[in-house]
């Protein structure tokens, strides 16, 4: 990553469907580390539009996290021999 930054691009907002879409280039994806199928952050910042991709492993962890509930978790298991100290 860095290789592009500073340089702009113009793309065009066009209609899709009842929303508006932007096309945004493959050497900006890539620069990324992104594409078709990611999620991006959007936000207006002293008004301008700034996108961030959003780490989605990070949303799955978090999203698994939430479903740990009490009457879902497992007791201790035991998974093999003692390979020291360990007292079983």
């Amino acid at each position: 990553m860095g290789k592009l930054k500073g340089i702009k691009m113009q793309v065009a907002l066009k209609k899709w469907g009842n929303s508006v879409g932007l096309r945004i280039p493959n050497s900006i994806l890539r620069e990324l580390g992104i594409g078709c199928g990611n999620k991006l952050e959007i936000k207006v910042e002293n008004g301008k539009a700034v996108m961030e991709p959003i780490d989605d492993k990070k949303d799955r962890l978090v999203e698994l996290l939430k479903a740990i509930k009490p009457d879902n978790l497992h007791g201790e298991a035991i998974t093999g021999v003692a390979m020291g100290n360990e007292i079983i």
